[in-house]
């Protein structure tokens, strides 16, 4: 029980440090992640049934993954390092939002009429999927790419 507690003070303590954007980043990937994974476990059929036409075969993967990059390379101590890390991971979650970013768009124009009335739950396609896979990675894209433009701009204006 102490490795637990041990391991959520350190996980605690890594989400003090993060900035803003990467808070909000987290406190969204995290519990989106859970809430698509573990439902996914005990009522997969009708779960999927439900949320495929909606969100695509893997909806809270990538929110995971973002979940854990945010941590990763996270120390527990504010330096110059640790500021670094921070740009690296804005670069990592803008990269991998901006893959399913064109997977999305590439998606919604790789659809056709038949797709929205079919009859399998596992082919069909809402009218709504593309809020969650082209939006949602497009403003978080947006979020985070304002961050980094600031960061950018107040180098230049140093220099």
């Amino acid at each position: 029980m102490k490795i637990i507690t041990d391991y959520l003070s350190e996980l605690n303590a890594k989400i003090r440090l993060l900035p803003a954007d990467l808070k909000w980043l987290f406190w969204f990937s995290a519990p989106l992640f859970f809430v698509c994974t573990l439902p996914l476990i005990f009522a997969r059929e009708q779960l999927y049934e439900e949320i495929i036409p909606y969100t695509g075969w893997s909806p809270g993967f990538i929110y995971g993954v973002l979940a854990f990059i945010t941590l990763q390379k996270t120390s527990l101590e504010p330096n110059e390092n640790n500021l670094v890390n921070f740009v690296y991971i804005r670069y990592k979650a803008i990269f991998i939002l901006g893959i399913c970013l064109i997977l999305g768009i590439y998606d919604w124009f790789d659809t056709t009429a038949e797709y929205y009335t079919h009859t399998n739950p596992y082919l069909r396609y809402e009218p709504l999927r593309p809020i969650y896979a082209i939006f949602l990675p497009l403003f978080w894209i947006l979020i985070i790419g304002w961050t980094l433009m600031n960061i950018f701009f107040r180098k230049e204006s140093k220099v």
